[in-house]
């Protein structure tokens, strides 16, 4: 039986970026990651949902939307 895969949160955090910015496809990221497709939809949903929060202030973070701004570019 194989061990599960631990990723960290930079990793899902630039594979989740990688998808927002739309350049490649969800399978090119997949491929080039070692992902299922799936893993990579679902990292993408969790960081728009992350930044709605954030703006909407349900959140206790705070961040300004020139620091979010800065993550998409």
């Amino acid at each position: 039986m194989t061990k599960r895969r631990n990723f960290s949160d930079n990793f899902k955090a630039s594979v989740a970026l990688e998808a927002l910015r739309g350049d490649k496809t969800v399978q090119e990221i997949a491929v080039k990651r070692q992902l299922h497709p799936t893993q990579v939809a679902a990292l993408n949903q969790a960081l728009i949902v992350f930044v709605s929060n954030l703006l909407e202030g349900h959140s206790r973070f705070h961040l300004r939307i020139n620091t979010v701004q800065f993550l998409l570019d």
